[in-house]
This record gives structure tokens, sequence and C-alpha cells, in this order.
């Protein structure tokens, strides 16, 4: 939903507006009455601050009226404001006094009509009378109206005379709590036990219930199944063939001060202040401790949670689809409340209830229900709020329960799952089980208490052996995240996208804060807070910077127009008077950030573009870094150029100052980051390196202790300023190169942003530990560019840009022994023979090695005979040869036991192969060119077998099963031709085709099915995007998964069939 403000703005204010001129001269009254009824003091604090900020906005012929309690937080939010004028009303005042009269002879006149057959007469019951309850009244409507509603019972005349009869107390108050005395005492059955526990159960959840409950919901959370004697009344009857509300006969005797459609609660906050303060209320029996019904509360909605939670409670299907399923609202309201329950009791009531322990109910519940507690909050489109409640109640449990290690651990496990999975889990509530659970840390708590009980994707050797430094992905930008901030009060991040958008998001749960910001008209480059956290500045391809409110996401001002180029760097001035920006065009441009588009000051001196901007803290020297490799500092106040050096021999990317201003990072395009003396442009220490590529961001930490880097590699470094030695990193975490990076202002957080389209947060304490991706399964260093399952699926040969071959253990995902090294060049393809003894490998230089594979060993090679790259290798089923393929057009075959060729290439394709086969019998060898043929040879006579067949598309060719056929896919569709004539078949849809030749597929998404049983298995998480999966093979339940970082994944899938 739209903020607040976006909502008085474009609903109230913009509206009223455009009709202002036809509006009437007369003023037109606004009216928000009981204002302090609008929730805590918490939940009103943005509707007040609008109100206070934004009411002067509104056309001058309305007025608005608030009436309220004299709460402290309405008053303080209105006080200082020029245009609002605060009015106390004097409640004893004869005006006042005149107006409760009439309200009572009108109500007193409806209750005489209504129970004409008591013959009350009229008039009744008489003026002096209706004084007497004035003066009762002590000024307070409430009072007045609450005595009506006491009184418009069966027998009128009694309960006017109970009141007219009670001592009378000096003070409103008094007079109040005197009526609330009466209306309880004549409404209570106060002798009897049961009705007592009925009433403060009913009335304890009513006042601490955090959001207004049925009459069924309070049944529910409190397990009413059957009605006692004292829960009797006539009512009964009427409730008609549905389950009884039980809690109806209880609140319907409290009708006086007891609203009840179509929620029950309070009619009026002095009801629950007296019943919730037991020297007003003056009885036990209607005491209501808030922290004893808070607790109460919390066990109630456990024990339903506990009684009715399961995996799929609402038999969904997991796919693709937003079905959701509803929840019960009793059970809803168990499921949003139960944490914030427990962690408002913060005294001794916490420890037990009724001789049970709530550390042990926490923790028989969350070991069974975590998960499917998970699951509901998906359902409800609420798992955002599982963060929040998780991290909260982990602090709880801390603190009230110091000594209970696994539940701790338990609820720890679950925020961390909560965050890593959000994305999945708020996708579809059954990745609960088949996403987050299965690439959970193996070590965790949380993991070893589920995974082994479920049918559930299991990672072989673990996806992760504890939580990662990675906390949170953001997902939503359409396009490369080009720069993220993060506000002063570190609450909030900022991001700009080449989707031309801003977007403001929550730092703890990743939500969105607001609609994405939307007004530039090509590449957003930069984003900045400015220092008080109000506006957003950025920075944009179309040559213009654009000033955001981030309360509404409106437009605080025209685009700031000035620059002949794109603008590349944005930031606010520590004091956020002005704006500094550089540009493509070489300048740049100090704004007046009080008068939005006025140019204080132009800076000219760069020859190339200004790639990045940076500002000391005292605010008075403006740095700036180059692609002409130059970094200049200059005077704020008066614009002129103090200092300029000479930092790199290529374009520099991205600086920073330090927080005391004495030093200045600078990342270069040379994938080095340099440190200079900010007054005197001398360097510091050594080149910083680190990164194979370009640096794209650096920043300093708060305390200026570590420097953090992102770059072109994907990759982020961390820093000691001190020394320039690494202290962590290179840590990979992105899929694409790391466009920005820095620190939270506590420093206790890092934020990136890469051309994957994400934005990730990391807990700098742990984020040393390295890499977030796979970490059972490592051995190679760069991409896996061939993966093949040996025969009987025991191992997995891999061959990587690293130029070494592996050999994997399937059963335990670890290397079978040590890498094999040989080939000089990235090795592309890779095979086992049939009888699983022997591997073969080619690289991008044309070589092919053959190894042992029982223990890694050389058994022939380098063979040598391939101009280019060797794209596709087969052994014989005899295991006596090899046939290969390469892009320099060629199939060989070779002597395994000699390593020569047996015979001259085979020729006739005009583009390099891409795929060869090799029939059963080996008398057929089928190959796929880019030059969109398919040729079939006759290995006997050496020769093609007919002419070629012509394809859309580089073709993948394949034999069927029983060498009859042959196969080529080819972009959408796959050919089938008679292997023997080369007659065409068919030719069919690759997904139909697929669905019955192998057994499981990753789409572009993620979402992993099975093609035997037409159902999806599971998706795999963000943190295993499918463009970051470099190769993928199945073999029956397993699939193996290579990695562009050379990591490997092993995920067995129970059930699955095929291979």
């Amino acid at each position: 939903m739209s903020p607040l403000r976006l909502q008085f703005m474009k609903l109230i204010i913009e509206p009223l507006s455009a009709i202002e001129g036809s509006l009437t001269t007369a003023p037109l009254i606004l009216i928000l009455d009981a204002l302090d009824e609008c929730g805590t003091a918490t939940q009103r604090k943005s509707l007040l601050a609008m109100l206070a900020a934004e009411s002067h906005n509104l056309p001058s012929v309305l007025r608005i009226l608030i009436t309220s309690r004299s709460e402290f937080d309405i008053c303080r939010a209105f006080e200082s404001r020029v245009h609002v004028l605060a009015h106390e009303l004097d409640v004893t005042s004869e005006a006042n006094a005149k107006d409760i009269s009439e309200y009572l002879r009108d109500r007193m006149a409806d209750i005489c009509k209504e129970n004409i057959y008591l013959g009350l007469g009229e008039g009744w019951p008489g003026e002096h009378n209706i004084q007497r309850l004035v003066r009762r009244a002590r000024g307070l409507f409430m009072w007045a109206s609450t005595a009506s509603t006491f009184i418009d019972k069966h027998d009128p005349t009694k309960y006017l005379n109970i009141l007219l009869e009670e001592d009378k107390n000096s003070g409103a108050e008094s007079a109040l709590d005197a009526l609330y005395r009466t209306a309880l005492e004549s409404s209570g059955k106060w002798d009897d036990a049961d009705f007592v526990d009925d009433f403060r159960s009913i009335l304890g959840i009513i006042l601490v219930a955090r959001n207004p409950l049925s009459h069924s919901d309070i049944d529910g959370l409190l397990g009413l199944d059957k009605p006692r004697p004292s829960m009797h009344s006539d009512i009964d009857g009427l409730l008609g063939p549905d389950k009884p509300r039980l809690s109806m006969h209880t609140i319907s005797r409290l009708a006086c001060v007891l609203g009840q459609s179509p929620t029950v609660r309070v009619l009026h906050p002095s009801f629950a202040d007296f019943l919730m303060d037991r020297g007003r209320c003056g009885r036990d029996v209607w005491h209501v401790d808030r922290d004893t019904h808070n607790f109460r509360l919390a066990v109630k909605c456990i024990e339903r949670l506990d009684g009715t939670l399961k995996e799929n409670i609402c038999g969904l299907t997991l796919g693709p689809s937003n079905a959701r399923g509803e929840l019960p609202q009793d059970l809803a309201y168990a499921c949003l409340f139960w944490i914030e329950h427990i962690c408002m009791v913060t005294d001794d009531v916490s420890v037990t209830d009724n001789e049970v322990s709530i550390t042990k109910r926490l923790d028989d519940f969350l070991h069974r229900h975590l998960l499917h507690w998970l699951e509901a909050m998906s359902i409800l489109k609420r798992s955002r709020k599982t963060i929040t409640l998780l991290d909260s109640l982990y602090g709880w449990v801390k603190n009230h329960c110091p000594h209970q290690s696994d539940l701790s651990e338990l609820v720890y496990d679950g925020f961390r799952l909560a965050q890593m999975f959000i994305n999945s889990i708020e996708e579809h509530p059954l990745l609960v089980y088949s996403t987050a659970l299965p690439f959970s840390p193996l070590r965790s708590r949380l993991y070893r208490t589920f995974h082994e009980s479920l049918t559930v994707p299991h990672i072989v050797g673990g996806f992760q052996q504890s939580w990662s430094p990675l906390l949170l992905v953001l997902s939503g930008h359409q396009n490369a995240i080009s720069s993220v901030a993060i506000s002063k009060d570190g609450t909030r991040i900022a991001s700009g996208s080449y989707d031309n958008t801003i977007r403001i998001w929550d730092i703890t749960s990743g939500a969105e804060t607001l609609p994405f910001l939307q007004g530039h008209t090509s590449y957003v480059y930069s984003v900045a807070f400015s220092p008080n956290g109000k506006h957003v500045v950025s920075g944009s391809d179309d040559a213009t910077l654009r000033l955001w409110d981030v309360t509404t996401g409106a437009t605080a001002s025209q685009p700031f127009v000035g620059h002949e180029g794109a603008v590349t760097s944005v930031m606010f001035s520590p004091d956020g008077s002005c704006i500094v920006s550089g540009s493509v065009d070489k300048t740049i441009r100090v704004w007046d950030g009080a008068v939005g588009g006025r140019i204080i000051h132009t800076l000219y001196g760069h020859k190339d573009c200004v790639s990045s901007v940076s500002m000391t803290l005292d605010g008075l020297r403006i740095l700036s870094g180059s692609k002409d490799g130059t970094i200049r500092v200059w005077d704020r106040v008066l614009g002129r150029e103090l200092l300029v050096w000479q930092a790199h021999d290529q374009p520099i990317l991205s600086i920073h100052v330090s927080p005391d201003g004495r030093c200045i990072a600078s990342g270069s395009t040379d994938a080095s980051i340099c440190l200079w003396d900010a007054f005197s442009g001398e360097k510091l220490l050594g080149s910083l390196l680190g990164h194979k590529r370009s640096v794209s961001s650096v920043a300093f930490s708060p305390d200026g202790r570590y420097i953090i880097s992102g770059s072109e590699d994907m990759t982020m470094c961390m820093w000691f300023t001190s020394s320039g030695k690494v202290f962590a990193g290179p840590v990979a975490g992105h899929d694409r190169y790391v466009s920005s990076i820095t620190f939270s202002p506590d420093g206790k957080r890092i934020v990136s942003g890469s051309r994957d389209k994400t934005i990730r947060i990391w807990d700098t304490a742990s984020f040393c530990t390295g890499s977030c991706l796979p970490q059972a399964a490592q051995g190679h260093r760069e991409c896996i560019f061939g993966l093949v399952f040996s025969p009987s699926g025991t191992h997995i040969v891999s061959g990587s840009a690293d130029k070494t071959v592996c050999v994997w253990d399937t059963a335990s995902g670890k290397l079978a022994f040590p890498p094999m090294r040989g080939h000089d060049d990235y090795v592309m393809v890779v095979s086992f023979s049939s009888d699983g003894n022997h591997i073969v490998s080619g690289s991008q230089d044309g070589i092919i090695h053959i190894w042992d594979a029982s223990c890694g060993t050389a058994v022939q090679g380098p063979l040598r005979g391939h101009d280019d790259c060797v794209s596709s290798l087969h052994f014989t089923s005899d295991g006596k040869q090899i046939i290969s393929g390469s892009l320099d057009r060629t199939i060989r075959v070779w002597d395994v036991s000699s390593g020569m060729e047996c015979y001259g290439p085979l020729q006739g394709h005009q583009g390099p192969i891409s795929s060869i086969a090799l029939s059963q019998d080996g008398k057929w060898i089928v190959s796929g060119s880019s030059d969109k043929t398919v040729r079939a040879w006759n290995v006997t006579l050496r020769v093609e077998a007919y002419p070629p067949l012509v394809v859309e598309h580089t073709p993948s060719v394949n034999f069927s099963s029983d060498g009859t056929q042959i196969l080529a896919y080819s972009n959408k569709y796959v050919h089938v031709w008679d292997a023997l004539k080369g007659t065409c078949i068919s030719k069919v849809k690759q997904t139909e085709f697929l669905r019955h030749k192998q057994p499981v597929s990753i789409s572009a998404s993620g979402w992993v099915m099975d093609f035997q049983t037409d159902k999806i298995i599971c998706k795999l998480p963000e943190l295993v995007t499918r463009h970051s999966i470099s190769y993928p093979v199945v073999y029956k339940e397993a699939m193996a998964l290579g990695f562009n970082n050379g990591q490997l994944l092993i995920i067995q899938f129970p059930g699955l069939t095929g291979g």
C-alpha cells in the first residue's frame, strides 16, 4: 500500500487543489474525531507527522477540526506548528453541561419509546433525574453515553436508580470510574468463579489484542468448544445452527462499555485504563494486568498454532502460481502476533504459566512448527514480517532464557533462514521446505531438526556448513544496479538502476518502503541520501539530477538542469546545504540544496569524464576522480582547484575520502586500489592488488580502519587501511560485476549492488568467511565448462577454466583425489569410458588427455592434432577408441592404448563442430555444426553416409537409445531422422520431446521440474541463479550443477527417476 503521505497528497491535496477555484468562499470543516483512538502512540506516529506537516498545503478554504484526549504524543506533534491552534475544552463549563442535558433528554426519550409496553410515561424519567445524571457525568460525554447504554435494558427504571443511588465522588475521572464500577457490578455474576475466569480471559484478550477480534476469533484463541453453565443465556438460542460464539454471552453483558460489530472493542480507552489500573477498578476480579494477559494470549496463540499448523496446510501445488489459500482469522491472528505478545512481557510472568515453563512451550512449539509457521506467514502474504519478528524473539530469548542455547540457536537459525530465503518464501509457501530448508547450513540446528523428517531435496555435503555473511538479497529492479546508498540512521537503502528508477528499501526486512521512484528518462547512475534522511538525489544518463522526498515518493523540486552529458556521481554536503555532481561533460557542479536547480559553482579541469565525487566531513573540500586518471581537490566555498595529481595510468572509476579527511582511496580499471594523502597527493602505500578486473567501487568504513571494494570480477575485498593488506576476500557473491558498495553508518553491514540486478546486504563481522555460494564441493577456482557422471553414477568428472580436471564422489560431494593437471588452456569437455575406468579431457587449445579414473594419473597425452578448441569427446563402447570434434571443423578418431590417430580427420563441415555422438555399435558418428547442418559418418568407410541434414540453428546431436534415429536439438525444436536413410521422421518442440527423454529440467527462472511426473520439485534460490550455472547434468535422482565461479553442487531429489 502507498505511504500515508502519498495517499494524502494524491487523494486529498491534489484533487482539492485542482478545484480550489470552484470551492465556496465559506470555510469547509473536516472533522477528525477521537484521534487518540487511532492506535498506540507508535502506530499513529506517521499519521500525526503527516497531519502536522501537510495540512497547511490544503486549500485555504478548508479547516480541520481535531478532537482528542490530551495525549502527550498528540500534543507534541502539533504544539510547535504555527498553523495549528490548540484549545483545551473546559468539561465543567455551563455550555457543556447544557449539551449533556440535551443529549440525555434525547436518549431517555428514545428508551421510553422503545419500551412503551412498560408504561414509563411521557417525560420519563423527569427533568430532576436528568439533571442528577448531568451532575454525575462531571462534564464527560463518555459518561453520559455509557450511562444511557447501561440504563437501556429490560428494566430501565431499575438501572436508572442504580446509577442515581451510587456514592457521589468529585472529579470527572472518579465519576467515570464510579459508572464503570456500577456497570460491572450489575452486569456480572461475580460470585461465580467460572464467570470471573471467563470475564478476565475474554477481557484480557480484548484489551491486549494487537488487532480487534470478533467473537468467533476470541473463542478460537481461547479454545472454547462447549459452554459452561455460567456462559448460558437467553441469546444462545439466537445464534443459529452454526457453532455458538461462546464468548458472546460474557461480552453481551457488558454492552454498555464494549462495542460488538463486527469486532469486539472497548467503546472508550478510559475503560481499558480503568481495568488495567488496580487502584482505579478497586477489585482483583476486574483487574486486567497487561503483562499477564500478553503472556496468556501468547500462550493461547501458541496453543492454537500447535493444534493446527502442518506442512501444506492449504493443500497447495508447488509451482509459479499465485494461489495462496486462506487461513481462519483467529489462526491468522495467532500467526501474526504471538511473538509480539511474548516480547511485550518483561517481568517474572514470562517464566511460568500454570507450572509450564514458557521456555518449554517455545522449545516444543518451534521444534515442531517453525517451518509450518513460516509457511503460514507466506500464505498470509506477511513473510517479510517474520524477519523482524524472529529478530525480536531472538533478543527476548537471549534475555529471558540465557541458558537455553538450543532454543536460542533454533530461533537465530529461523531468523537467518527468513533473511536469506525471504524472496523464495514470499514467492510460494511450500518453498520453505523444498528450497529454504535444503539450502540451509548443514550444521545449523534448524537443518538438523527438520531436514531428516521431510522428503525434500538433499544437497550432498551441504550447500553451506554455517550461515554465510550474506544476510539479504533485494530483488525488484529490472536492469543492472548502478549505485547504492544508505541513510544516515542506517534504516534505509536507496538504489539506482539502468531501468531508469530509484528504489527505497528497509535494511532489516528488505521490503520496499515506497513504490519505485520514476522520472528519469534514461539510466540512473548515482544516488545519495540527504544528511537528514528525508531526501534522495539521483543523477542520470539523461543529464539531469532529481531530488526526491523519500516519505511521499514525490519529486521535491524541478529537475536540476545544467550538465551537458550524463551525470555519473552525486552527493550531498554533510550539512545538506548543497549537492555536488560529476558528469561525462568533464565538469563538477555544485548546486544549492535549498533552491533546487541553482548552480553555485561549475568546476573545470578534468580532461575526461568525471566518474566519482566525494567530500570531506567538514564540507570544505570536494574531491573528484576522472577517467583521465587524475584526482583533483577543490575548495567548495570558493569553487577553485587546490590540488591535482595523476593517480592512475588508466581511468579512475571510484574515489572515497576517509572519515578524518586525510586519506583518499581510488579504484581504477587497472584492477588496483591506491591510497593517497588528501593534502599533498602523495601515495601512502603500494597499490592494493587482489582483484582481477576493474575496481568499480571503493568505500571507507565509518571508523576509517577498513576499505571495502567491489570489482568487475564479481568479487568484493576488505582491506586494512593502515597496511593495505587484504583483511577479507576476494568474496564471491554476485553473478555479475559489483558496481557499487558501501558500509552502513554503524559499520555492521555492507551493502553491494551489481549488474545481476540485485542488492545484497552482508554482515561485516562474518564477511571474512568468504563466498556465499556452495562451500562443500570446492576444487576448481574458475568456471566449470564440462561435467559428466560416471556410468555407475558414483563419481562426477569436471573440467574448468582453471585448466584442471576434477573427480568427485557423489555420495560425499568431496574430491576423490587432487585435481588432475596437464592442460595449458581451459578444459572445455570431459567424458568417462563405458566401464568407468578412464577419463578423457579436451581443452581450448585443441589438446586431449586420457586419465586413470581411479587415481587421476595420466594414461596418454597430450594428444595433438586439432588446431582449435575440442568441443566434444566420446569413448567407443569397448573403450579402445576416442572420437573428438573440434572448432577446427574436423572429427578425429584416436587409439587409447597408443594415443595415436587411427586415421585421417573426417572433414566436411563449413563451420565449427559443436557436438558429436557415436552409435552404440560404433558404426556411425553424427556431428552438428554452426554451419546449421547435421552430418552422419560411416565409420568403416570414413565417409558421409548421405547429404547434410539442415537445421535452423547450431544443433546438439545424439542417437536414440536403439541407434535407429538421429536427434538434433536446435533452438526450440528437436529434429528426428532415420539414421540409415537420413529421412525426416518428425520435428517437435523441445519441451514436449524432453518430457519423455530426460528426467528433470531447470527453467530460466530456476524452477526444477520432474518431467516424469509433470511436477515441480523445487526452485533454486537466488543464491544459485540460473545464469550463474555454467553446466547442469542429471543422473537418476541426482543433479550436478557446475558454476561460473568453479564450484560444484550435487542435489539428490527423492523419488526422481531416469537418467
